[in-house]
């Protein structure tokens, strides 16, 4: 069953007036279809190198970069991704420049898919 924006709005708003089990149930029917239909595209790797040098000590190995990512052309580039932040705190230092950073610490990034289907960015659907 198709779920249309006027019948997700029309529930929203009888959810607040005490309606919220049948269409709680149209929502997550609405949620499932979406996810159900989304279009799968095929991903590959070649955009990005790996990141590292001969004396690299840490390998970050991370499973294939996010939609962001791929248009950055650069690891974990969504702005609300955790992974450049912890970095900072972990070294307390400001990242200016990211692949300086990873460098000159001796870090090392890498993704271990070379190619898949996937939809959008999340990886609980990702197909090999």
């Amino acid at each position: 069953m198709k779920m249309d924006h006027f019948n997700l709005n029309y529930c929203n708003l009888k959810y607040k007036y005490g309606y919220g089990k049948l269409c709680h149930k149209v929502i997550n029917q609405n949620k499932m279809y979406r996810k159900k239909y989304r279009k799968m595209e095929h991903v590959t790797h070649d955009d990005l190198d790996p990141v590292y040098k001969e004396d690299s000590k840490i390998l970050i190995l991370g499973s294939i970069p996010s939609k962001k990512s791929r248009e950055a052309k650069f690891y974990y580039a969504h702005p609300q991704n955790r992974f450049w932040p912890i970095l900072e705190i972990l070294f307390q230092e400001k990242i200016e420049n990211k692949k300086e950073f990873l460098l000159k610490h001796k870090i090392a990034l890498w993704d271990v898919i070379s190619s898949c289907d996937i939809t959008g960015s999340s990886t609980q659907q990702l197909k090999m």
